[in-house]
């Protein structure tokens, strides 16, 4: 979330991206302060960090950032911003740092105890982070510091309000000595600038509730890809048989054209040989006719010729001068 001067993000499992916001909204409290709020998802069993940032709020020179997990402070960083650190700033607190510093254990999402006994009080902060922005200004003192703690939470079955879950710390884990913070003393001036509200619950609440979108379908395009793989496949194997199919019959076809070649050779060899022997006239009548040229005036031979010159009437007419002759 981020309103002018501040942002506030929640970044779940190590995840660069921060947490999905749902149904943002802006109030005020009974101080006037304002307020923005919205849910977010939480998982079971997953670390989460907490992530502020000041871009550009200098109405006050130092800032105390503290964050609340179900109505709990853990943690409290000062910051001053002047011209030795200018604006922006930022930091990230991932969970419980010990008195020493030298080690810290990491925020988590837990499951929430339940009680069948009705007498269990319950926090109106459970279930939310909270981050709000606080003017101090720094004593010259021997603070202490006292490691804050989330014990384990217990509320009644009938009061639970679909809350499965709350925060806890998992496994203490080293700091680097160059990332390590000190402790110093500050006090509490003016009122809170600014307030941060995360509300989580599990996704599948959120989704029940109308809060978060419910999911997307499964897409269909790896259906329809696969079809249209089997399709392809299909049309290949049919192309493949019409080839095959086509290559056989040009075979075929060069056969045939191969033997009928020869079979009319052979006939028309024979039959020059029958003419050769018998009647040398009816050879030359013969190919005199397939050059074109009449051998002789018979009439049938008149009829041929004009029947070729139809189409003009002009050839026709210069035919029968021709045959006259």
């Amino acid at each position: 979330m981020r309103s002018e001067h501040f942002e506030v993000w929640i970044h779940i499992d190590g995840q660069r991206k921060p947490a999905t916001e749902y149904r943002l909204t802006e109030s005020e409290d009974n101080g006037g302060t304002t307020v923005l709020s919205c849910y977010i998802a939480s998982e079971r069993g997953k670390k989460f960090s907490v992530r502020w940032k000041n871009k550009s709020y200098t109405e006050h020179e130092s800032i105390s950032y503290n964050i609340f997990v179900d109505g709990k402070n853990v943690d409290r960083t000062q910051m001053t911003h002047d011209d030795e650190d200018p604006l922006p700033a930022e930091d990230t607190i991932p969970g419980i740092t010990s008195v020493d510093g030298k080690t810290i254990r990491p925020f988590m999402f837990s499951p929430l105890q339940l009680t069948d006994e009705d007498d269990e009080s319950e926090d109106d902060d459970l279930g939310v982070i909270e981050v709000n922005m606080w003017p101090v200004e720094v004593e010259e003192s021997n603070p202490r510091y006292t490691q804050p703690a989330l014990p384990q939470l217990v509320v009644s079955e009938k009061k639970k309000k679909a809350r499965t879950e709350q925060v806890s710390v998992s496994a203490p884990v080293h700091v680097p000595a160059k990332e390590r913070s000190r402790v110093i003393g500050t006090k509490f001036i003016g009122s809170v600038v600014m307030r941060f509200r995360f509300t989580y619950y599990p996704l599948e609440v959120l989704r029940a509730a109308g809060i978060a979108p419910p999911p997307a379908p499964p897409p269909r395009r790896s259906n329809r890809k696969r079809k249209t793989t089997e399709e392809d496949s299909d049309v290949n194997q049919d192309d493949d048989d019409d080839e095959r199919q086509a290559k056989k019959l040009r075979q075929q076809l060069a056969a045939l054209e191969t033997d009928q070649s020869r079979r009319i050779r052979a006939e028309l060899a024979a039959l020059e040989a029958r003419m050769g022997s018998g009647n040398p006239s009816r050879v030359s009548v013969k190919r005199e006719q397939e050059d074109g040229v009449v051998g002789n005036n018979s009439g049938a031979e008149k009829r041929r010729r004009a029947t070729r010159s139809s189409g003009s009437h002009s050839r026709s007419a210069q035919v029968i001068d021709l045959t006259q002759d």
